[in-house]
């Protein structure tokens, strides 16, 4: 009897466990996804006001780099307002988050919709190139 007790005890903890570790990687999940969603509103709103600066702290470490290193960077460029005519309105979409990198489909107003990639680095989400296999 109480060989089964203890059984019954190791299964109910088990149980506990993987109902914890569940419940930790789908708080990740939308988590995740919040931040992606956020980051594409962020970037999207930096490129269309030509904000170099923005765009910059949005990227990955290697895009940052390339960008700084062009001759055309500056940092003192944060652009202009975007356009009044709602073409902003920006809609993120079909996020995938698979492991440290996703992607998202970005559409503002009547233009056609993007994907984005992004990577996990450095304890955030930033804007990647497409990572090639």
């Amino acid at each position: 009897m109480a060989r089964r007790r203890r059984w019954i005890a190791a299964g109910l903890v088990l149980l506990i466990a993987v109902s914890i570790a569940v419940a930790v990687l789908v708080a990740r999940g939308r988590t995740d996804t919040a931040r992606i969603r956020a980051l594409a509103r962020d970037f999207t709103v930096a490129v269309d006001r030509e904000d170099q600066a923005k765009i910059v702290s949005l990227l990955c470490a290697a895009e940052a780099g390339a960008v700084t290193g062009d001759d055309g960077y500056d940092p003192a460029h944060t652009g202009g307002a975007p356009a009044a005519d709602g073409s902003l309105r920006i809609t993120v979409t079909g996020i995938r988050v698979t492991g440290d990198t996703a992607t998202a489909r970005v559409s503002r107003g009547s233009r056609a919709p993007v994907t984005l990639n992004f990577r996990r680095e450095a304890g955030g989400w930033r804007v990647c190139a497409p990572t090639v296999h």
